[in-house]
This record gives C-alpha cells, sequence and structure tokens, in this order.
C-alpha cells in the first residue's frame, strides 16, 4: 500500500490510499515522486470543489444567523408548493417577529441585538424537522416552511418554540442579561386550495401568515394568532 497525506496551505485534507495485490508494487525503495504529484493534483481538485460549495452555501445563508435566508427560502417555498399541489398535501407557514427589537438595540447596543438574534434563530432551527426550513427573512423577522403540517400542528409547535424563547437570556454590556419574546403568525395551504399560479399561492400564504402576525402584535405580543384555515 501507497498512503499519501493530502494537503494544501499547509492544511490536511485527507489522504490518497493506493493498494496493489503485486506483492511489491509499492516499497520504501520505489520513487514516490509520481504519487506525491497525484497528491498534490487531487489535493487542489478536492480544495476546488469545496469551494465552489462554500460558495454555493454562503449564497443561501444568512451571514449573521447561519439559517437560511430569503433567496433560499423563496425558492424552497415555490418548491413546496408544486410538491403541495402534486400530492394533495397541507404546506404551513410561520412568520415570527422579534418583540420590540429597537428597543434591544437602542438600549444594549447592536451587537446585544445580533446575539438575540442568533439566539432565536438558533432556537427556531432546534425545533424543525430535516424536512422544515427556517430562514430569516428580513431584520429581526424569521419565517418557517413546514410541509405535511396541519395549521392545528404549526401552532403547537410555533407555542413551544415561543416559550422556548421566553425563556432564552443574552449577555449584553457589563453584566446584564436581557430576554426576548417573539410574537408568530401561523398560515395553511390546504390542499383543496391549492390549485393556481405558484406565486399567487406563495404570495397568498405568506400574506396570511403576515396578517396573523400583525395580529399576534396587536393583541399585545409574545403570543400566536392562526390564520382562518
Amino acid at each position: 500500500m501507497a498512503l499519501v497525506p493530502l494537503t494544501l496551505r499547509g492544511e490536511l485534507l485527507g489522504a490518497l490510499n493506493q493498494g496493489s495485490v503485486q506483492t511489491g508494487h509499492f516499497s520504501a525503495e520505489k520513487d514516490t515522486e509520481l504519487l506525491q504529484h497525484l497528491a498534490n493534483v487531487t489535493a487542489m481538485c478536492i480544495d476546488n470543489v469545496l469551494s465552489h460549495e462554500e460558495l454555493r452555501r454562503d449564497g443561501f445563508t444568512d451571514s449573521l444567523t447561519k439559517v437560511a435566508n430569503r433567496r433560499f427560502f423563496d425558492r424552497r417555498l415555490g418548491d413546496e408548493i408544486d410538491r403541495c399541489r402534486r400530492d394533495g398535501t397541507v404546506l404551513s407557514c410561520m412568520l415570527v417577529d422579534a418583540d420590540h427589537f429597537k428597543q434591544i438595540n437602542d438600549q444594549h447596543g447592536h451587537r446585544a441585538g445580533d446575539r438575540v438574534l442568533v439566539g432565536i434563530a438558533g432556537c427556531l432551527a432546534a425545533g424543525m424537522r430535516a424536512s422544515d426550513v427556517v430562514a430569516r427573512y428580513g431584520g429581526e423577522e424569521f419565517v418557517c416552511l413546514l410541509p405535511h403540517t396541519t395549521l392545528a400542528e404549526a401552532t403547537a409547535l410555533a407555542e413551544r418554540l415561543r416559550t422556548a424563547i421566553d425563556g432564552l437570556s443574552f449577555s449584553a454590556e457589563g453584566a446584564d442579561k436581557i430576554t426576548a419574546t417573539v410574537s408568530i403568525g401561523v398560515a395553511s395551504l390546504q390542499p383543496e386550495r391549492n390549485d393556481g399560479d405558484r406565486a399567487i399561492l406563495a404570495e397568498s400564504l405568506l400574506e396570511q401568515a403576515d396578517a396573523a402576525l400583525y395580529g399576534a402584535k396587536d393583541a399585545g405580543r409574545n403570543r400566536i394568532v392562526s390564520a382562518p384555515e
């Protein structure tokens, strides 16, 4: 066997391992220049693939919270609506907004505000299934896409997430600790109502969730409101 480390810019990427059933095909006395050349080329190829994948991933990831960005969400929403229409399944959506976020920034600074957003995003992501999507929709607002989830199931999940976020605390300047709450609007696209233009259905689902979110804020914040089925 011949085991050659794959290194690039001083970083170990892996190993190029070769074996032969012929006795003596690889031996300590043989020149390893060709093997090293193959390892160098392989390392550059792997690094190139990793770089392209990182660029692709970063293009769909919010740089602060590390959840998906709106670009990714919009693409996934269209795909899930197509699946919903094809399979006759329900699709639910949650809009999540951090309450009084401007006050957090004004009183504790933007770095503390960033920590709150990161914490909320992490809590939302931890409560999602592999098939769900959580994305930063803009500013202090997040959106969650829940395939095969009824309005009642999405509402129950929203309440669990709201409670979990209400229990978080974040460090501010000095020894101060701050807390945050969220308001959540929930809406669903029903199988019997999913026949139509994909863009119109997507807009309608988000508008319903947005209206429910405003209802939660008007009712006092730190609560859930579900749109009518």
